[in-house]
């Protein structure tokens, strides 16, 4: 099992690394306090995550939390607690709004990791069929939209805005609240986020995170009961198998992350079976290729996912592909 702490340790880890970040920001930075960072951040592997949470949070999320009254309050609660608060005067402005960033950050995804389980608020499920997208707006602003064929349960409560993805794609627009995380659950892993817009897919394969604004942090569980924490910047994807395994942080294609929005499917270099199957979640008419042989064949092109008319006509004309209907929600994908 992972590890567990109580909600004041977890303020405590914190609050230290945002001490740090300021400490080790000062002009005056000694050696002897940058070997105390090193003996703190190597003491606990907590203290290694609040402090990589921290650094991230302040170079990625500094517009979203700049003007937030409870992180100020939290910085100041961490001025206090340090030692070295009597020179605090010594230290440049941007290093104490450093502090700010970083605390309050870092508590809002520390609460969540070190609170004890609870039993789950009764939720609310929504959910959308086959072809069809909805869009819905939470008590707190944050907007979700379903793509097609998705299911998910939001949980909200006074500890956290929960979601549970448990099939499908959704786009997740929240609203920031550092004091109540946003946590989306998809498979062995989690998002958190405070204010952001990102999109979620689960598969039977695993889930996909993809960031569009803001920052999040994805947390990985693999059976063994290790956790891994990525932090990703807009612009970035990361998959997570279904063994709770975090893949490498890549670059995503934002346009095409963005396009099931707009009703299109952008398409590089896929394999025509792999094609077929994501148009197939968007409609009870069904594509089956009938002969193996084309099942390899690469696809590139935009492409409505609600308009199979036109589908056929670019097969036909792109890649010798004939469209035959041959049962009522079937239509027969064979060579020319």
């Amino acid at each position: 099992m992972g590890r567990r702490t109580d909600i004041n340790e977890g303020q405590r880890v914190a609050e230290d690394a945002a001490e740090w970040l300021v400490r080790l920001d000062s002009d005056d930075c000694s050696a002897d306090e940058l070997e105390a960072f090193e003996r703190w951040r190597s003491a606990d592997p907590l203290h290694a995550v609040a402090y990589r949470q921290a650094t991230t949070l302040w170079r990625d999320s500094k517009t979203v939390i700049r003007d937030s009254l409870a992180l100020s309050e939290v910085a100041q609660q961490a001025l206090q607690r340090s030692p070295e608060r009597r020179s605090a005067r010594r230290w440049r402005w941007p290093a104490m709004s450093l502090a700010a960033a970083a605390a309050a950050g870092v508590v809002a995804v520390l609460l969540y990791w070190s609170q004890p389980p609870q039993a789950l608020p009764v939720g609310t499920r929504y959910a959308t069929a086959a072809g069809e997208q909805r869009s819905i707006v939470l008590a707190d602003g944050s907007t979700l939209t379903l793509d097609t064929q998705t299911v998910l349960v939001e949980r909200y409560s006074a500890r956290e805005r929960r979601i549970d993805l448990q099939q499908g794609q959704a786009q997740f627009e929240v609203q920031g609240d550092p004091a109540r995380p946003f946590v989306v659950h998809a498979g062995n892993g989690t998002v958190t986020a405070i204010g952001t817009r990102f999109q979620v897919r689960l598969a039977d394969a695993g889930a996909s995170i993809t960031l569009l604004k803001g920052v999040v942090h994805v947390t990985a569980r693999a059976a063994d009961g290790s956790e891994r924490v990525d932090a990703l910047q807009a612009g970035q994807r990361v998959r997570l198998d279904a063994d709770g395994r975090l893949g490498e942080v890549e670059l995503a294609d934002l346009k095409a992350a963005e396009g099931w929005m707009e009703g299109k499917l952008y398409v590089s270099d896929w394999r025509l079976r792999d094609f077929v199957a994501e148009l197939n979640r968007y409609s009870t008419m069904q594509l089956r290729i009938g002969d193996p042989a084309l099942e390899s064949i690469r696809i590139s092109g935009v492409f409505q996912t609600h308009n199979r008319d036109n589908l056929e006509r670019l097969l036909a004309q792109g890649w010798d592909i004939r469209s035959r209907q041959v049962a009522p929600n079937e239509i027969l994908l064979t060579r020319q």
